[in-house]
Formats: C-alpha cells, sequence, structure tokens
C-alpha cells in the first residue's frame, strides 16, 4: 500500500486560518505558499523585526516566546502545533512581529510572503471572511481572559436534604 498523498489544496485546508475556504481558494493560496524547513532549535522568526511573510506550520511543532523590555527572561507564549499560523497579525497591522518562534522540532512551515497575502485578500473575499471572525474570536477571547483575570472566583457547595 502507498503512503496518503494530499491532492492540491488539501495542504492548506486543516489551518485555522483557512478553514472552509473553497477549492480554488486553498489552490491560489497553496500556489504563492513556499515550503521552509528547520532543525530543532532554529528561530523561525524574531520578536521585532519586520513582519514579511506569515507562516504555516505543516509538521512538527515551535514555540513562542517573548522577551520584555527590561531584559530579563523570555515568557513562553505558546507551543505552536501543525495547521497553526504565525505572523498574521503583524502582517495586517504592519507591524514588526510581537515574539520569537523556535522550532521545537524538525518542522515543515509553509511561508506567504506580504504581497502574496495581501493580493489574496484582495481576490479571495471569503478569506477575507475566515481571517475576520478568526481575528474577532481571538479578541473576544483575550477580552473575556483580561476580564475574568481580575476576578475572583467562588464555588459553593450546597448540600442537604432536597439538594
Amino acid at each position: 500500500m502507498g503512503g496518503h498523498i494530499d491532492r492540491p489544496g488539501t495542504l492548506l485546508a486543516r489551518a485555522t486560518l483557512f478553514a472552509g475556504l473553497d477549492t480554488a481558494t486553498l489552490d491560489a493560496i497553496e500556489a504563492v505558499a513556499q515550503p521552509r524547513y528547520y532543525t530543532a532549535g532554529r528561530i523561525i522568526c524574531r520578536q521585532g523585526e519586520p513582519c514579511d511573510s506569515l507562516f504555516i506550520l505543516r509538521r512538527g511543532f515551535a514555540r513562542s516566546f517573548v522577551a520584555p523590555a527590561s531584559g530579563s527572561a523570555a515568557t513562553l507564549l505558546a507551543r505552536l502545533h501543525p495547521d497553526e499560523v504565525i505572523g498574521e497579525i503583524g502582517l495586517l497591522a504592519a507591524v514588526p512581529r510581537s515574539a520569537t518562534v523556535v522550532a521545537g522540532s524538525e518542522v515543515l512551515a509553509l511561508e506567504i510572503r506580504a504581497d502574496d497575502f495581501a493580493r489574496l485578500l484582495a481576490t479571495q473575499p471569503r478569506l477575507q471572511e475566515t481571517l475576520t471572525h478568526l481575528l474577532a474570536g481571538r479578541l473576544a477571547r483575550r477580552n473575556a481572559d483580561l476580564h475574568n483575570r481580575g476576578r475572583r472566583h467562588l464555588a459553593t457547595i450546597v448540600g442537604g436534604a432536597g439538594r
């Protein structure tokens, strides 16, 4: 038996940013995505550098760190898994990279350059819609986290007859 071979467009279909897009849109995105390979410990992108592309993790895992301006130790933000996207906020906001991402294992990532991503957004309305929903969901979760972080939660167990 031969191994499973993905047909064009299916490589990106599992990535959150591209979920639900039609085959033609996925094929257009895949056409501009360039494979990039990283060994464990290699930096994929560095905090503070210009955000000139985004990456979609395909294989392996990576860790995202942020170094505070005070020079103290870097803080682990997230462990990134296949199909997660790195750098889409920086591209949209035209701001430097907000974190350093390091390969935690051998990594295969697909890189999409900023100009190609801008062209895709301009010509693929469904991608714009998906991106808007993804970012709005993240913002809502962050706001809820910030709101709940300042509150102490009290759990009560009520016992007795009829309870």
